[in-house]
């Protein structure tokens, strides 16, 4: 049972030959791989606050984005995080009554508020991704069949797979 990412249709760009606009239209008409991002609040206003931008920057609304609060009792994190994702689409925003600790919450959102269909991304909210980290792990999850979970290679906490390596252990930050 796989779980974890997505698919996005290539960026259209003037071609000169009829096979690379055939090639093209294949991936187009291809499902789209839709995916459910878990991310588990922390304290820490400005990661939270990068990593939300760049979610809202480089996912695409076609996916879903729970943050989910495990009653950090921060007031104001909460009323800036709500204020962000208010009329956005692709983001939901749960709270724990009381603290569960990272791996019920994580398990909560996975379990309770993630869409079943989705494959899921577990990402911590120190973490700012870049344009196209979401398809490239998608493709990685699904390049061969007994792939079940992706990790990116990491600079701190920005997000790199460039075509992929197997390695056989996974980072925290985003599997």
């Amino acid at each position: 049972h796989k779980r974890l990412v997505q698919f996005q249709a290539p960026k259209l760009v003037e071609f000169r030959s009829y096979n690379a606009v055939h090639c093209i239209l294949c991936n187009v008409m291809k499902e789209e791989k839709k995916v459910s991002i878990v991310i588990p609040l922390c304290s820490d206003q400005e990661s939270v606050s990068k990593c939300l931008l760049s979610c809202d920057k480089f996912v695409r609304d076609i996916h879903h984005i729970i943050i989910i609060n495990d009653a950090v009792p921060d007031k104001i994190l909460e009323e800036n995080i709500l204020n962000f994702i208010n009329n956005k689409k692709k983001f939901q925003y749960f709270k724990n009554d009381e603290k569960s600790g990272y791996i019920k919450t994580c398990n909560k959102a996975v379990f309770e508020f993630a869409k079943k269909e989705n494959d899921i991304l577990l990402l911590s909210p120190e973490t700012e991704v870049n344009e196209g980290f979401l398809e490239e792990m998608v493709d990685c999850l699904y390049d061969f069949e007994k792939n079940s979970i992706v990790c990116p290679r990491c600079s701190k906490t920005s997000l790199s797979l460039p075509r992929y390596n197997t390695v056989p252990t996974t980072n925290v930050f985003c599997m």
